[in-house]
């Protein structure tokens, strides 16, 4: 869970503490710190937890892909979440910040 809420600490950076969703994002953290004691995972293991998530990212990519390619196709709807790639963007998704590339892409 410590895992989550940093993901989510690194989320409410990017959209603006000051936003409505920035807000409920604090608010999220603010509720799930009462469960997690401070320490309870070392950087051994969030490495590990960070691993785990790039290999399922990259796993899951070409699936992605498909799904975009066919709902890009499927006439004039609003296309993917902001931020995400059309159709033909290809490549492999962006690595995880602070850690380096996955196996067998360029740094």
């Amino acid at each position: 869970m410590s895992l989550a809420i940093k993901m989510l600490g690194e989320l409410m950076n990017k959209v603006g503490a000051a936003s409505p969703m920035g807000k409920d994002i604090a608010k999220a953290i603010y509720d799930l710190n009462k469960h997690v004691p401070a320490g309870a995972v070392s950087p051994a293991a969030e490495n590990n937890q960070l691993e785990a998530l790039r290999m399922r990212q990259m796993q899951m990519a070409p699936q992605m892909a498909a799904m975009r390619a066919m709902s890009g196709g499927a006439g004039g709807g609003g296309g993917g979440p902001p931020g995400a790639a059309g159709p033909g963007a290809g490549g492999a998704p962006p690595p995880m910040p602070g850690g380096p590339p996955p196996p067998g892409l360029p740094g």
